[in-house]
């Protein structure tokens, strides 16, 4: 075998036909944030029609150099101006102009738009996709991840959504941030982003592993009971659902972060809930008892037609089911070992 050629075994594909459920695990993964895949899947289908699938693979070879790839920012601005492709081509070939030439990419989230997203890009890039991501979930700052905790982030590339590019770098994760943050409202208000590039054995390693397969498989078997047979779904491993109520109120914080609390009436006996959210949804409470919290995944369905609901879409007199999906391994474990990742 050629030194340079790949070990790396195909774990399966994707193809325009799996990016519906896709999507919808990506909603779930999401747990109440993320960004709405709504366009995303759209752009994603069109783009793979016609087309040879993406491939996905598990565990790569070592030696296989590796990057994320996503957008950061307002996923309401980034509906006013669709993305295409070439963006995060664009972000991506910032990137290689500082660390050379990359062989497979990971979403930069899997939760919500990002992990849509992963496929379009894979595709414009002719690349495979790395069946990983940085958190297993949704997540709100870019620095509080399982794999930043391993792999600090300290320089990123952007493309910015009014076509300004730069690569930035910091001293730390917490800096770069804050910079990102500083910037986005000057370039369109979210920019694609390309970061995290190393060899596989220092990212791939240590980010978490099956997300890709997790979001594809859980979508598959909600959209068997957005279809009218809601077993699948109850059944899949780490799917836990809660109860079912009427959203009562909701009180939202004024700020940046999409916070505040929602109370429901639960069940038959109407017992009150209470459900906290901060971008993405972070505990559920009912009689003063906890019955779930982040990192676990929650996640609020609407009960007629079991699609996600976003934190901004609970309004009070809709009908809605809790669930719970456990967290991925890695981020349970680097939770219980002390990881700050902002998810309350």
């Amino acid at each position: 075998m050629d030194p340079g050629q790949s070990t790396a075994r195909s774990v399966g594909q994707i193809s325009a036909g799996d990016v519906n459920d896709l999507a919808l695990g990506c909603d779930l993964l999401g747990s109440g944030g993320g960004g709405s895949t709504a366009a995303a899947r759209l752009i994603a289908a069109h783009h793979l029609a016609g087309r040879p699938p993406v491939r996905v693979i598990g565990r790569p070879d070592p030696a296989m150099r590796v990057a994320c790839v996503g957008a950061m920012g307002s996923p309401v601005i980034m509906l006013e101006h669709l993305p295409g492709p070439s963006v995060f081509v664009r972000a991506m070939e910032q990137l290689e102009s500082r660390v050379g030439h990359v062989d497979a990419i990971l979403p930069l989230e899997i939760g919500g738009v990002n992990g849509v997203l992963a496929v379009l890009i894979a595709d414009a890039l002719e690349r495979p996709l790395v069946d990983a991501d940085p958190m297993g979930r949704a997540f709100t700052h870019i620095h509080r991840t399982v794999l930043a905790e391993a792999v600090p982030l300290t320089a990123l590339a952007f493309v910015g959504a009014t076509g300004g590019s730069a690569i930035v770098e910091a001293a730390d994760g917490l800096s770069l941030d804050r910079i990102m943050r500083s910037i986005l409202p000057s370039i369109g208000g979210w920019a694609a982003i390309a970061c995290h590039a190393g060899e596989a054995r220092s990212i791939v390693g240590r980010a978490v592993h099956g997300s890709v397969s997790r979001a594809l498989g859980l979508g598959r078997a909600l959209a068997e009971a957005v279809g009218g047979d809601a077993a699948p779904f109850e059944r899949e491993p780490g799917v836990r659902v809660l109860l079912g109520g009427t959203v009562v109120e909701v009180t939202r914080r004024p700020g940046v972060a999409v916070a505040g609390v929602a109370s429901l009436h639960g069940g038959r006996n109407r017992a009150p809930v209470r459900i906290d959210f901060v971008n993405e949804f972070v505990a559920v409470h009912a009689r003063g008892e906890l019955l779930a919290a982040a990192p676990d995944i929650l996640c609020v369905l609407d009960e007629a037609t079991w699609l996600p609901l976003s934190v901004d879409a609970l309004a009070p007199h809709r009908r809605v089911r809790v669930v719970a999906i456990d967290a991925p391994p890695e981020l349970r474990a680097a939770n219980a070992a002390g990881g700050d990742f902002g998810l309350a």
